[in-house]
């Protein structure tokens, strides 16, 4: 995430679920927000694809 320009960023893991993580990340504005969406490697789409089979 902070390769991708977030000034700030967390895994939380949740208490009550401990299967369930919660990933923040911060940006300094809502269009370095959009542009993060436009700098996906395929390295990226590959590492989410395999972690939504865990989902």
């Amino acid at each position: 995430m902070l390769r991708d320009g977030a000034i700030n960023w967390g895994l939380y893991r949740d208490v009550e679920n401990p299967r369930r993580y919660v990933m923040t990340f911060t940006s300094e504005s809502w269009t370095e927000h959009l542009r993060q969406h436009e700098r996906v490697t395929k390295a990226d789409i590959a590492m989410e694809n395999m972690l939504f089979h865990f989902v």
